[in-house]
């Protein structure tokens, strides 16, 4: 569960610092959006070193999570 709540907390970090420091919003609907595209990007576009080079949604979508070494090894994906 540790490691699950670091890697949240990585994603929060994330989102705070680049809505934070990098924008300047002019909206809350402006910043909403911004968000929705962040996430999207995020989750689909923007492959992470964590994940063997995949995007989460890749892992997800395919059920492969790397181990050690980034082999794709089958693992459940709840």
């Amino acid at each position: 569960m540790r490691n699950f709540t670091l890697r949240v907390e990585r994603v929060w970090k994330t989102i705070k610092y680049v809505f934070t420091f990098l924008y300047e919003w002019k909206s809350f609907s402006a910043l909403k959006e911004g968000l929705n595209s962040f996430i999207e990007s995020y989750n689909k576009v923007r492959p992470h070193e964590a994940l063997g080079y995949q995007t989460p949604y890749e892992v997800y979508r395919n059920g492969y999570f790397p181990k050690k070494g980034y082999s794709k090894e089958k693992t459940e994906v709840a």
